[in-house]
């Protein structure tokens, strides 16, 4: 004799619920602005006059300590670009922390589908004293020179300044 039958979960429900329950277990890092907390801006600047004209910004993800921060896509036009410059500004806990810029450079001629790109990927470790307020600069570095043979992981990088 079989017991109660169970209702079957559907597919990918197990790794929704184990993200959910991953989420709520860590205290998030960005929290409410209040007296034991710190103010951090992150302003964010692109050089699209001085990108290899071969690739285009079409992509670029901001993070701090993997919570995603800013998020910035080129819209749907065909060549399209990330904006020049964007801004963000939260609380955060006071303590060592850790801002990841992702970059995604597609080839500028790529066709519908193509999934090739060139990604840059750095860190910045910086600290938010109880209170305080930190900003943050962060920048596409783009080096000049080396003509078309310059490899683009010699030419493209992303630059933290903080103030």
């Amino acid at each position: 004799m079989r017991g109660p039958r169970r209702p079957a979960l559907p597919a990918g429900a197990l790794l929704g619920l184990t993200g959910l329950l991953g989420a709520c277990a860590a205290a998030p890092v960005v929290v409410q602005a209040d007296g034991t907390t710190a103010s951090v801006t992150v302003d964010v600047k692109n050089h699209s006059a001085l990108r290899p004209g071969a690739v285009r910004l079409a992509a670029a993800e901001y993070a701090i300590d993997g919570q995603a921060v800013l998020s910035l896509r080129a819209d749907a036009r065909p060549g399209a670009e990330v904006p020049d410059a964007a801004h963000w500004s939260g609380a955060l806990r006071p303590g060592e922390h850790v801002l990841q810029a992702t970059l995604s450079y597609p080839p500028r001629a790529a066709a519908a589908g193509d999934d090739m790109e060139f990604r840059v990927q750095q860190t910045y470790r910086f600290r938010s004293p109880r209170g305080a307020a930190v900003r943050i600069h962060v920048e596409e570095a783009v080096q000049e020179g080396g003509g078309l043979t310059a490899s683009l992981d010699r030419r493209l990088g992303v630059k933290f300044l903080e103030d």
